[in-house]
């Protein structure tokens, strides 16, 4: 008789790596059950400028959107910090918690400067719908992401193909992104070209480039 039990076709010593899967799992389960309409709805704010402005209005009620950047962090570092990419069947504890402290640090200065840039132009109120949006779409890419991870670590098909295909669905994710800056530009006054412009090749496009070199050599 088969034995059932889901197990990583990657050997692995580390029982850290399936117990913060349960983790990040049981963290969705919680927000989809006690915050199921904020979740849905910031889901639905990538994809139409309607939800967006919607959710930007009941932030304050919804609350769920705090919680979805740290999971967007742990999925991500994960992804990152895969054995695949060593073409090593262990998992590096080190390089997962690296991968953790350059995003977080990435992100954290990210928001700092946004904040500044806003205080500095005394556009604090219009600056605010810009740290939405920079912060928007990394917060759901989390929540797609996570299904990817899990299927790179116990599904029996090749884990870098998966990977891979994850990175195209965050590339495509962050290009949708640059949209609806565009969009904030053009119409919602939010951004100057020139300040979008700046924002997009420092904070965008710059380290994605990086990133692609990263795995690529």
């Amino acid at each position: 008789m088969s034995d059932l039990t889901a197990t990583s076709h990657i050997i692995i010593n580390n029982e850290w790596v399936f117990i913060t899967c349960l983790l990040l799992f049981s963290a969705i389960a919680f927000l989809r059950v006690h915050f199921g309409r904020g979740l849905r709805l910031i889901s639905q704010a990538v994809f139409t400028q309607r939800h967006a402005n919607q959710f930007l209005r009941e932030t304050n009620t919804l609350n769920v959107s705090p919680y979805l950047l740290p999971i967007f962090v742990v999925v991500f570092a994960f992804m990152m910090s895969h054995p695949v990419w060593q073409e090593s069947p262990y998992w590096s504890l080190s390089l997962f918690f690296k991968a953790i402290a350059v995003l977080t640090s990435f992100l954290a200065i990210k928001y700092l400067i946004i904040k500044w840039v806003g205080h500095l132009f005394q556009q604090v109120y219009l600056f605010e719908e810009v740290v939405f949006h920079s912060f928007l779409f990394e917060k759901v890419a989390g929540l797609f992401l996570f299904p990817v991870l899990i299927l790179s670590i116990y599904s029996p098909f090749n884990s870098q193909t998966i990977l891979q295909i994850g990175f195209v669905a965050l590339f495509l994710l962050l290009v949708f992104k640059w949209g609806r800056f565009v969009y904030l530009a053009f119409f919602k006054r939010s951004f100057s070209k020139t300040h979008l412009f700046v924002y997009l090749c420092t904070f965008e496009i710059l380290p994605l480039v990086v990133l692609i070199k990263h795995f690529l050599l």
